[in-house]
């Protein structure tokens, strides 16, 4: 961020908003960032597989995020231990290579901002946006915010920022603004998006647990998106490229968010140590990260949405 941002942004910490960013800090300061997004886009896209990883440097990225390291992880968006470290602007792109495509007319989110922190066993993750309300219903033509960090499950293999590439693939975590909704408040019903819906009867109401599960397919399955006991707003998933996103077997992301005038804040934490389809942080080591950011108000869903390449990711020792 520039001085100027830094100053603006230390005046709002002694104003008692210890957990936001302000607003003309956050605009100043991605003004610079700005000026090297063209950069980081060429870089993500040009990692292919048609190129040896010999060939690339995997770290030559214009952006630094630094985990610093702190005696435990806050788990809440808005605990006071994120603002002793000031965050890193994100410029935002919109994602028009593959369908449903986000074109600059639609109107997108042109950026974000980002800390970290790790205590040697968790890392966690503040990121934060200005969104004009909260979605956090999905219905019929109806779509929830979200946000996703991604890493390379292996960073000395570069790969692509879009998800990741056919042997190359890529840890994601991704948050649901409805997802945290039923963590807090139980299971999605219709009448949460249909107030005025009436139903007199429901398939478990009348047929054994067998029979329930011809109306309930997607739950029967196991697809965790059906879920009705939901324990956390962070789904982990696995990318070798568009259209390949696979449900990771081991889910252990948790994720919290508030969202207060205008702006959303969100955390997510996962364990440093991970399995062989995994990211593992190393403190003291290199790896990258990239982001995604939906606006379901805006229709965003699947690859309609903004994104940013990869930025080094700097675990402290």
């Amino acid at each position: 961020m520039t001085e100027n941002g830094n100053q603006e942004t230390r005046q709002d910490q002694q104003a008692n908003e210890p957990s936001r960013v302000s607003r003309r800090a956050f605009t100043r300061g991605a003004a610079a960032a700005a000026a090297v997004a063209g950069a980081a886009a060429a870089g993500a896209i040009g990692w292919t597989a048609t190129r040896e990883p010999e060939a690339h440097d995997p770290y030559s990225v214009s952006r630094t995020i630094n985990a610093h390291r702190v005696g435990a992880v806050p788990h809440d968006p808005l605990d006071g231990a994120w603002d002793a470290h000031e965050p890193v602007v994100i410029p935002l792109m919109p994602q028009h290579v593959a369908n449903p495509r986000l074109q600059h007319e639609d109107g997108f989110t042109e950026r974000m901002w980002i800390r970290s922190l790790h205590d040697g066993n968790e890392v966690a993750f503040q990121l934060g946006w200005e969104c004009d309300a909260a979605h956090d219903i999905e219905a019929i033509s109806r779509f929830t915010d979200s946000v996703a960090v991604q890493f390379p499950v292996d960073p000395e293999m570069p790969t692509s920022a879009m998800m990741g590439q056919p042997g190359r693939p890529v840890h994601i975590l991704q948050w649901r603004a409805s997802w945290q909704r039923e963590v807090e408040e139980g299971a999605r019903q219709v009448r949460d998006a249909f107030p005025n819906v009436w139903s007199d009867l429901r398939p478990e109401d009348v047929f054994d647990e067998d029979a329930v599960t011809v109306y309930y397919p997607a739950r029967h399955v196991g697809n965790i998106a059906a879920g009705q006991d939901r324990t956390s707003a962070v789904e982990e998933i696995i990318s070798e490229g568009f259209g390949s996103i696979t449900t990771h077997e081991q889910q252990r992301a948790e994720g919290s968010a508030s969202f207060q005038d205008g702006q959303w804040t969100v955390v997510m934490t996962v364990p440093i140590q991970g399995s062989a389809t995994q990211a593992t942080f190393r403190p003291g080591e290199r790896s990258l990260v990239a982001v995604a950011l939906w606006d379901g108000g805006k229709g965003d869903r699947g690859a309609r949405k903004q994104w940013g390449g990869w930025m080094r990711l700097e675990l402290e020792s």
